[in-house]
Formats: C-alpha cells, structure tokens, sequence
C-alpha cells in the first residue's frame, strides 16, 4: 500500500560564481544559456519526495475524502481559497460553505486550479485598489511557509482539539478511519525520510512529512492552518486576507512604522502574541507559528521573512503599478476562455509569457516583477490545458508537428525554471 518513493525537482537554486560578475548576458538560444549557466553559477538542485501509490491507496483516499475529510472542508472559512472540494452551488443570497453539500458524484473531488488560483489573487489585488482610491495608504504583504508539506506530522488529524476548533462531530466508525489514515501517512513519511537520508549523502536530509499524491493531503493540509486563519483575521483585523494552501497574502492598514520585513514581522508578533508567533533561535529569518501542540502535533509551521515581498502602496503611484500588473494578467487569463487551436500554440500570450527575457527568481521592487512567478505559473496552466485539449479531441496525428514544437520548448531549462 505504500507504494514507491519518487523524486521529482522542486528548484534550482544560482549563485553567481566571484569571476563571473560581469554584467548581464542573455542568450535566446537555450543550449547556449545552458552552457553559459554551468559556467558561470554554481547550481543547487533541490527536490521533493512524493509517492508513487498503487490504485488501492487512491481509493482508500478518495473514501476517506467521501466519508469525512468533506467534513473538515466544510468548516474551513472563506479566506481559504486552494484545494477545496467541489460543492453543489446554493442559490441562496446569504448561504455558506456548511450550507452547500458535497458534490459526491462529480468528476473529480476537488475544483480545477485556474478558477480559485484566479480568484485568489484577483480578491487581493481589487482590496488593494479600493483602499487606494478611497486614499488609504496599505501595505500589501505576500507570506509564503517555508517546505510546508515536508514538516507536517501526518498524526496531528486525529486531534480531537483539531475536530473541536473545526467544529466537526465524527461517529467512532469515522474516527477510528481516520486513526487508521494517519497511521499510513506516518509509515509513508518515516519511510520518506529514510529513504531521504539514504540518497542524500552529506547534503541536507530531504525530509518526509505529508506525502504529495494523495488527494486526502490537499484537505490536511487546509484544516491544520485553520487556528492560523483564525487568528490572522481575529486578531489582524485585516482588509483582506486569503491563502491558497501555503501561500497567504495579507492587506492592511499602513502604520507608517514599517520600512522592512523584519519590523512587519515584529508588527505580526505584537498582535498575534508571542506564543503564537516567534523567532527561531539563532535565525534570524525565520519565524515559527505555533497554534498549540494539541491541535498541530509535531508539526512545525515557519514563515521565511527574507523570503516575503512587502509593498508599502499609497496614492496615484500605488495604482499604476496596479494597473500595470493587472493589464498583464487580464490579456493572459482571457486566453482561458479561448478554444484551443494547434497552429496557435506556439503564438498564444502564456507561450510569449514563458519565453520572454528575464529572470522571474530576481528580487521584486515593483509589483509587476513580484508577480511575475504568479504570471509563468499561470502561463504554464493554460500551455498545459491547452496540449490536454488537443491530445483528447484530435487524432494524434493531426498535430503531431504542434506536440513535437510544445515538447521542445517544455524541455528547455529557462522555460522551466519557474
């Protein structure tokens, strides 16, 4: 039932080698910015370990998902965006998540990427802007946990201050089916992480924690940061707030004391509490949320300061910057309503998007190049949905000139180092 341990890249991490500071150079040729790379950075690979699970394990999982997990997605609040199951729509004006019932006979459980993807980011950017013209002064920060799924304790479902905070009532059959759940998450992430140590060598170990391939996971993972959620917008009081499993962005009133990370994070503590929020020794960066032992278990949840971007925004400037970001995403995100076409898939925006000069890893200084990653992710979906369309509605070869185009520039580095 555990199946097989894969590695899949998660990152390639350059760092400019001393000799070769020596300006920018950018080649639209891929071998050759494959060459100029290794020679001139050197590369940290970093990858993930998901499971390869038979049939059985899926089943087990979806089951779980039919039976309770539908319940914990339920009571998870509006500010949660990702990985949330789909449900049959209530007409009612004033209805919410408790109201509309599981959608038990669609196809598939969860609803696609793109549409709550879009509208997680478009809530944040439309709070934004109605602050601006009504000339409030906002800063707008983007948090990001830091190798969230690799330090989940699998285990931390079977609390019974987990069911309470969720205010979710399971009969014992439902409980000890849960019990048994989290016990296989357990076994997978101890084999995981031996299996870690094993090809690793003297590198950093690659952790086990909540396994990726396993539809039950996208549901753990939302309701452990549930408390979180809570707190952020009980005590924040925030414009807007929204998380999209691991990434959250957060709205709220300028105090004109924030000039840098580190004193947002100091503005976090002071309203979370201490004991909710804190430093971890020794580093500096990073940030460990505690929501009580008795509700997460053994996990550990950390915000990485050095790696969130942080916009103070104020007045005209505030707003063209938003326009700018906003006109880029608005001609991609039209494409979506768009019926594929093979002779237009090398020509389409998200293809110009993917291939266009400059790096998305570079520090932003202005909204446009912060969203720039969010920008080549949605890119990629669209590329991807549009190649998925084609294989399903056309015989293989009446496009297998397109597929050949799609498959070399899917294989070249700089497209996929997003």
């Amino acid at each position: 039932m555990i199946g097989k341990f894969r590695l899949l890249p998660k990152k390639l991490t350059t760092k400019e080698k001393d000799e070769s500071k020596n300006g920018h150079v950018h080649f639209s040729n891929p071998k050759r910015a494959a060459d100029h790379l290794f020679k001139n950075f050197d590369l940290i690979p970093e990858f993930r370990i998901i499971g390869d699970f038979p049939v059985d394990s899926h089943i087990i999982s979806a089951l779980w998902i039919n039976m309770v997990g539908h319940k914990f997605d339920a009571s998870l609040d509006n500010c949660c965006y990702g990985a949330r199951l789909k449900r049959i729509r209530n007409d009612e004006l004033f209805s919410n998540e408790q109201d509309n019932p599981f959608h038990i006979s669609a196809v598939g459980s969860f609803s696609s990427y793109f549409q709550p993807y879009q509208k997680w980011r478009g809530d944040g950017l439309k709070a934004i802007r109605d602050e601006l013209e009504k000339d409030h002064d906002i800063i707008a920060a983007s948090l990001d946990l830091k190798s969230y799924y690799h330090f989940i304790d699998p285990l931390a479902i079977t609390s019974d201050d987990l069911c309470d905070a969720l205010n979710v009532k399971l009969t014992e059959d439902e409980k000890a089916f849960t019990e048994q759940l989290a016990i296989f998450l357990k076994h997978w992430s101890d084999g995981a992480a031996t299996f870690g140590k094993k090809i690793a060598y003297k590198t950093p170990v690659i952790n086990g924690g909540l396994v990726i391939g396993l539809t039950a996971s996208r549901i753990i993972s939302n309701i452990l940061l549930h408390q979180w959620d809570k707190l952020v917008i009980e005590k924040l009081s925030p414009i807007h707030y929204g998380r999209y499993v691991d990434d959250m962005f957060l709205v709220i009133r300028d105090t004109g004391k924030i000039t840098n990370n580190h004193e947002f994070m100091l503005l976090l503590q002071e309203r979370l509490g201490n004991d909710c929020i804190s430093q971890k020794n020794g580093q500096e960066q990073i940030w460990q949320i505690q929501q009580g032992e008795q509700f997460q278990g053994k996990t550990t949840i950390q915000l990485q300061s050095d790696k969130q971007k942080l916009f103070v925004l104020q007045g005209r400037a505030g707003i063209d910057l938003l326009d700018s970001i906003e006109k880029e995403i608005y001609e991609l995100s039209s494409e979506h309503r768009l019926m594929p076409s093979p002779d237009q898939l090398e020509h389409s925006t998200a293809a110009k998007v993917l291939s266009a000069a400059g790096s998305v890893g570079e520090n932003a200084d202005t909204l446009r190049r912060a969203d720039g990653l969010t920008i080549r992710r949605l890119g990629w979906s669209l590329q991807l949905r549009y190649v998925e369309t084609l294989a399903r509605d056309l015989p293989p070869g009446e496009w297998k000139e397109q597929r050949e185009e799609f498959y070399q520039f899917a294989g070249d580095a700089a497209n996929l180092l997003i």
